[in-house]
C-alpha cells in the first residue's frame, strides 16, 4: 500500500511539468472553507466518515496550510477521529481547472474501543501525513478536491481518501 500510495504521488507531481498555462485565482491571503467525505484504511480496519471542517488558509497562490476535523463513523465498537494541519507546499496549475498538489503535515489520531460489558479502551498518538492531490476548479472560487495521504501513527498506520468540496474567499 505504501509503495502504491508513493508511485500516485509520484505520478500526480510528475505530470505538474506539462502545460501550465490555466489561471488558478488564489491568491495570497484568501480562505477557503469546506467538508468531505473520508475512508481511512490500514492496521486491519477500514471505516468510513466525513470531514467537518476543512479550513485552509493560502500564503501565496499555490502554497497554502490546510486544517481538518476527521471523524469516523463507528465500526466494530471502535470509534476513530482524528486532527490533521497539512501543507501543500506548491499548487501546480494545468489545463482545464485541474491542478494536482503533494500533501505534507502532522496528524494526531485518537481512538475509543468501547465493547459491551468491558472496560473503554481510548488511545491517542501523534504522527505525520504524506501524500498528494487533486483539485478541480468548479468557479473561480468553489473547487472539489481529492486526497490520497498516508498517515504514520505508531501502532495504526493507514491511507486515507478524501473526497471534498472548498469554497475559496
Amino acid at each position: 500500500m505504501k509503495k502504491l500510495l508513493l508511485a500516485l504521488c509520484l505520478t500526480l507531481m510528475g505530470t505538474g511539468a506539462f502545460a501550465q498555462d490555466y489561471y488558478d485565482s488564489a491568491e495570497g491571503g484568501d480562505w477557503g472553507v469546506g467538508f468531505g467525505l473520508t475512508m481511512g484504511s490500514g492496521s486491519g480496519f477500514t471505516d468510513f466518515g466525513f470531514q467537518l471542517p476543512k479550513l485552509m488558509y493560502y500564503f501565496t497562490g499555490h502554497t497554502r496550510a490546510e486544517f481538518t476535523y476527521e471523524y469516523f463513523i463507528k465500526k466494530d465498537y471502535t470509534t476513530v477521529w482524528d486532527v490533521n494541519l497539512n501543507v501543500h507546499p506548491y499548487v501546480i496549475p494545468m489545463k482545464y481547472g485541474l491542478s494536482v498538489y503533494p500533501v505534507a503535515g502532522l496528524t494526531f489520531v485518537h481512538t475509543k474501543v468501547a465493547v459491551p460489558d468491558y472496560d473503554t479502551e481510548r488511545d491517542g498518538h501523534f504522527g505525520f501525513n504524506i501524500g498528494g492531490g487533486l483539485q478541480y476548479d468548479i468557479t473561480e472560487s468553489i473547487f472539489a478536491n481529492f486526497e490520497a495521504v498516508y498517515q504514520y501513527v505508531n501502532d495504526f498506520d493507514r491511507a486515507h481518501f478524501a473526497l471534498g468540496i472548498v469554497y475559496r474567499f
